[in-house]
């Protein structure tokens, strides 16, 4: 399948990206530069707090059951959530319902209404939902607060909850009424639609010039690397370790199967010694490399070693041609299996907003860089970025 990316602007300010593809759907999705990175610490938590009251009320839908209701005659398929960079909003539809989907969504984004009710409920509810990640999510959390000291990849996207306590109405809606503007936003719509009815469209839902300034968000180094083991005590029956270190300039493709490589290397280590608890989270993406396994705690110093003997085996090249030549093979025919999908196109176009806006040539050449990958690429990554003499390694259990 060929893709061809259609860019439109509109007179309110929102880039809109569209990819017509043969199939029976529309996939729509928002992406909106309102992540928690455009925080200050005092507000850790406003970024995912002002998502979640998006959806108890417009001056259009007067409250949540109505947006919920006819949120699933919509869209079974529908997610919105926070990141540090931006918040997405994305919904998979039938064509028949895509003009109605287009005007829900608009709605919620620019017409919610955040009334100093919905704001305290509200507030309760995502303190709840912290109780309830609090122990799952605890070794993330803790890991990215030392990793990221003094950056705000170091708080918890959620927040805290004196944060969320002392967050006043008036700074919530500042920050709504700051970031969910059209200039500050782009729609990627992929499916079943041709241009011109896509234009159509959005004419109708869209009107109007809005004429907002855009918060910049300022670029902020990453703190250096360094080594240190930290041990929490914390009553639980397994412990948990996670190691990793902060990466710079990373070469995306190669770093993937690098990812893939290590992490086959460390789960076939720990599952070959014994019938150790080892989940397979092995990512490395442009600001970090994590490896994360949990065991029982007499087996701590065992799957600490392995870890770091593979991160030095890898970066020494022991790996075979045979194995990149297998991952380049499950990525490239995941990528030519999913490629089908709407959604699965509309996420990947999202992943490039707002660096690659004009230039999408490469949706129809990834397979061919995939298999243009070779062994002594990836080793130049894992020469440039894997070494034990500064990883963080944190160990949460019961000592």
């Amino acid at each position: 399948m060929a893709f061809k990316v259609n860019s439109i602007s509109l007179e309110n300010g929102l880039n809109v990206l569209h990819c017509h593809m043969p199939t029976n759907d529309i996939s729509l999705i928002y992406g909106i530069n309102a992540g928690s990175l455009y925080e200050n610490a005092n507000q850790a938590g406003l970024a995912h707090l002002a998502e979640h009251i998006l959806f108890k009320g417009t001056y259009r839908r007067k409250n949540r059951e109505e947006i919920y209701n006819e949120r699933l005659c919509l869209s079974s398929d529908f997610f919105c959530h926070t990141s540090f960079k931006k918040v997405e909003l994305g919904m998979r539809i039938l064509k028949e319902n895509f003009e109605q989907s287009l005007e829900f969504t608009e709605d919620i984004l620019l017409r919610s209404m955040f009334t100093a009710e919905d704001i305290t409920k509200e507030k309760e509810i995502v303190l709840d939902e912290m109780r309830i990640r609090k122990d799952v999510c605890l070794i993330y959390d803790e890991f990215f607060k030392i990793l990221y000291e003094g950056h705000p990849y170091s708080r918890p996207i959620v927040g805290y909850e004196n944060t969320i306590l002392n967050l006043n109405v008036d700074e919530i809606k500042k920050f709504y009424q700051q970031h969910y503007v059209p200039s500050n936003m782009v729609l990627i719509v992929t499916g079943d639609i041709g241009l011109d009815d896509l234009k159509k469209s959005l004419e109708k839902v869209f009107t109007g010039k809005l004429n907002f300034s855009v918060p910049e968000l300022k670029e902020i180094k990453l703190p250096a690397n360094y080594k240190r083991e930290i041990i929490i005590k914390k009553e639980r029956e397994n412990s948990e370790i996670l190691v990793g270190k902060l990466l710079k300039k990373v070469n995306i493709s190669e770093a993937n199967i690098l990812e893939y490589v290590l992490s086959k290397n460390v789960s076939n280590a720990l599952l070959n010694k014994y019938s150790t608890s080892y989940n397979r989270n092995c990512s490395l993406n442009e600001c970090l490399i994590k490896i994360y396994a949990s065991c029982k705690k007499e087996h701590n110093k065992f799957v600490k070693d392995v870890i770091k003997y593979n991160i030095t085996n890898t970066k020494n090249g022991n790996f075979l041609d045979e194995d990149i030549e297998n991952i380049k093979k499950q990525i490239a025919n995941s990528f030519t299996l999913y490629s089908q999908s709407s959604m699965y196109i509309a996420k990947y176009i999202l992943k490039c907003w707002p660096n690659q806006c004009n230039n999408f040539d490469w949706l129809n050449t990834y397979v061919d860089s995939i298999n243009a990958i070779t062994k002594e690429g990836v080793l130049k990554e894992a020469q440039k970025h894997l070494s034990i003499d500064d990883l963080t390694t944190l160990i949460i259990g019961d000592f």
